[in-house]
C-alpha cells in the first residue's frame, strides 16, 4: 500500500511541477516573441518618422529599405540599405502593400511599418530573420531545459515522496508488528481453551456451554490466522522468509495437549 501511495504522490507532484514549468517556459517564449516584435516595430517607426533615415540608437535595426509613395500609390523615392534586396524587389514589395494601406504587417521574412506623410506615405521594411533565429534558439533552449528539468523534478518528487510517506510507513510497520505479535500471543491461549473444553466434555458429556466455548474459540483462532496472513501480505518488500524461534513454536504446539498427556 505504501508503494501505491508513494507512486501517486510522485505522479501528482511531477504533474503539478511540470505544468508550472511548461507555463513558465511558454510565458517566457510568448513574452520574448512580443518583445522582439515590438522592438522591431518601434525601430521601424523611428526610421519612418525620420523620413527613412537612421537615427543614433537605430543601428540595431540592421538591413532595411524605405519606399516613399504619393497619395495615389505611385513610386516617389527608394532608400535601400538592405544588401540582399535589389531595388526592383524593394519596389515590388512596396507595390504589393501600397493598395492595402495597412500600417504594420509582415511579408515573408520582412516586417514593415507605414506612416502617413504630407507627400503621401513612407513604407519602411526590415529583415526579421535575426529575430526569428533568436526566437528559434530560445525555443530550443526551452525544450532542453524542459527535458533536463523533468529528470530533476522526478528526483525531487521521489525524495519528497519518501520523506512525506516515511511517517505513514513507520506507522504501518508498527501496526503490522502489533498484529503479528498479538496473533502469536492469542494462538496459545485459544488452543489451550479448546483443549480444556474437550477434556471437560469427555468428563461431563456434551453441554451447550462447552459447545459455544469451542465454537467461539475456533472463530477467534480463524480471525487471528486471517490477521496474521494479512499482516504478512502487506509486509514491505515482499519478505517471504523470516527468522523465528523453533523452540517456542514447538512449545506452543505441544502445550495445549499437556493436560491430556498428564491424564494418560
Amino acid at each position: 500500500m505504501i508503494k501505491k501511495v508513494r507512486l501517486k504522490f510522485i505522479v501528482v507532484t511531477m504533474m503539478v511541477l511540470l505544468l508550472l514549468l511548461v507555463a513558465i517556459l511558454a510565458s517566457l517564449n510568448i513574452f520574448m516573441g512580443r518583445y522582439v516584435t515590438k522592438q522591431l516595430a518601434d525601430l521601424l517607426t523611428t526610421v519612418a518618422s525620420n523620413n527613412g533615415e537612421l537615427e543614433p540608437g537605430s543601428e540595431l535595426l540592421g538591413d532595411y529599405f524605405a519606399v516613399k509613395i504619393d497619395q495615389d500609390g505611385a513610386f516617389l523615392e527608394l532608400i535601400n540599405k538592405h544588401q540582399a534586396v535589389s531595388d526592383l524587389e524593394a519596389k515590388a514589395h512596396a507595390e504589393g502593400i501600397a493598395t492595402t494601406w495597412q500600417l504594420t504587417g509582415e511579408i515573408d521574412t520582412l516586417s514593415y511599418v507605414a506612416e502617413d506623410k504630407p507627400y503621401g506615405r513612407i513604407l519602411v521594411f526590415a529583415d526579421r530573420r535575426d529575430s526569428l533565429s533568436m526566437l528559434g534558439e530560445l525555443r530550443k533552449l526551452s525544450y532542453w531545459i524542459g527535458i533536463l528539468s523533468s529528470f530533476v523534478i522526478f528526483g525531487l518528487a521521489y525524495l519528497l515522496a519518501r520523506w512525506a510517506t516515511k511517517p505513514l510507513e513507520e506507522s504501518l510497520a508498527k501496526q503490522r508488528d502489533f498484529i503479528t505479535d498479538s496473533s502469536h500471543e492469542l494462538i496459545t491461549p485459544l488452543a489451550i481453551l479448546v483443549a480444556n473444553a474437550d477434556i471437560l466434555e469427555e468428563e461431563i458429556g456434551e453441554h451447550s456451554c462447552l459447545t459455544q466455548i469451542k465454537q467461539q474459540a475456533k472463530r477467534l483462532s480463524k480471525l487471528v490466522d486471517e490477521l496474521s496472513i494479512l499482516a504478512k501480505m502487506e509486509k514491505q518488500d515482499h519478505e517471504l522468509m523470516d527468522s523465528f524461534d523453533l523452540s517456542q513454536a514447538v512449545l506452543s504446539a505441544v502445550l495445549p495437549f499437556d493436560i491430556v498427556a498428564y491424564d494418560q
